[in-house]
């Protein structure tokens, strides 16, 4: 029995992300310029923290490397809030993410946001999500959904 040796491929992999900005490769409003390639951009729950999140959406797929994937996770219930920038933190741009239960607004963020712009599905989950909370409860504990 023999082994076949493999070749190692370098992957390139984006991570946008709404954190507190210690560590920052790229410019954030100009990632999408630099004509890169990536075989893999995740997006966690970034989509209800940006002022433009269908531009984003844009964006990372044209950003994608040929059979590259986009992994992206959202809190829902959908409630998008923009911390800076927006004056009543609304966002510029609505993501049209609708329904009463997590089920529905997955149904819909796939139908009336992901498709629309050229995105298949090929895997989703819900996972817990844990955030920080403020003076009246320690943590919150949310529902996230991640797509592939």
């Amino acid at each position: 029995m023999t082994k076949k040796k493999r070749k190692k491929s370098k992957l390139k992999l984006l991570d946008l992300g709404a954190g507190d900005g210690v560590v920052t490769i790229l410019e954030p409003e100009v990632w999408h310029l630099e004509n890169e390639k990536y075989d893999v951009i995740t997006c966690l729950n970034l989509l209800d923290r940006c002022d433009r999140p269908n531009d984003i959406l844009e964006q990372m797929k044209n950003s994608l490397a040929p059979d590259g994937i986009v992994v992206l996770a959202m809190v829902l219930p959908f409630e998008p809030y923009v911390e800076i920038g927006a004056k009543n933190h609304s966002p510029s741009q609505v993501l049209d993410v609708n329904g009463n239960t997590f089920e529905h607004q997955v149904c819909s963020m796939v139908k009336n946001v992901l498709e629309p712009v050229g995105y298949e599905i090929i895997k989703w989950t819900k996972l817990p999500y844990l955030c920080e909370g403020d003076l009246r409860q320690s943590y919150y504990w949310l529902d996230d959904e991640k797509l592939w």
